[in-house]
């Protein structure tokens, strides 16, 4: 059985603002599979929330470098797929955190 986290119980996993004592890393998001992003973002603090156990925030979107928006039309000239990256900045407060994030995060 896990251990009881105090940062759970009182409601203070996630903050809304990045402090600057916080480990950054910048995370490419894809949503060419149709999510919303709301849906991505909950999904990356879901999976934070349970695999790890310090504090986070996710915040700045901003449209990636790689941003690629295209479209394809069939035969029929209809617009049939696009392809459209975020990037999101999630901190953590614990460094070793951010490390474990980046290899073992599959959410896309």
């Amino acid at each position: 059985m896990r251990e009881i986290n105090p940062l759970n119980v009182l409601n203070q996993r996630e903050v809304s603002m990045m402090p600057e004592h916080f480990t950054k890393i910048k995370h490419e998001v894809d949503y060419s599979s149709g999510r919303t992003h709301n849906d991505v973002v909950d999904n990356i603090k879901t999976w934070i929330f349970n695999n790890l156990d310090g504090r986070f925030t996710v915040t700045d979107y901003e449209k990636s470098d790689s941003d690629n928006v295209w479209d394809e039309f069939n035969e029929d000239q209809h617009f049939t797929s696009f392809d459209y990256k975020v990037t999101v900045t999630i901190g953590f407060e614990q460094p070793e955190e951010s490390t474990f994030f980046s290899l073992a995060y599959q959410g896309q």
